[in-house]
């Protein structure tokens, strides 16, 4: 991830989404915290299957974390995105940039990190951030590959 590499696993086709893919996404991000540098963190999208809202946030571990949103919410969470950066500041500083970016656009800001817009906004917003900071990424997004 350093040296500002870029790498997306996944070709993320918000058309092609479901309950599958995002399923599977899950896996993939649970997995990848185990086989990735212990100081990484990860900046996420998270929302419903066809959210009306998504959050864009950091965590350590952002299947754990979907878990703790998941808990009070009626609708069912799925992780849309998770970038794995090189460490909590990165991540931080990516997350509020991506922050910045969303609001300063159409997208109204809800409460916190919850914003009211589709999670290919929020996508666009943190790789336009990593961008702007020159910062690598190993990013996890939906794939049709071996999906129903």
């Amino acid at each position: 991830m350093s040296n500002a590499k870029r790498v997306v696993l996944g070709e993320g086709n918000v058309s092609t989404w479901n309950r599958s893919k995002l399923d599977y996404l899950y896996s993939l991000a649970h997995f990848s915290k185990n086989h990735i540098p212990r100081e990484s963190s990860a900046v996420y999208v998270v929302g419903s299957i066809a959210p009306s809202c998504i959050k864009v946030g950091k965590a350590d571990s952002p299947s754990r974390r979907l878990g703790e949103l998941q808990t009070g919410n009626p609708d069912v969470l799925h992780l849309h995105r998770v970038f794995w950066f090189d460490s909590a500041a990165i991540a931080a500083k990516i997350e509020a940039k991506a922050h910045e970016l969303i609001s300063h656009r159409k997208w109204r800001r809800l409460t916190g990190e919850w914003f009211e817009c589709p999670p290919s906004v929020a996508h666009d917003a943190i790789l336009r951030a990593a961008d702007v900071s020159s910062v690598g990424y190993f990013a996890l997004t939906p794939c049709n590959e071996g999906m129903a």
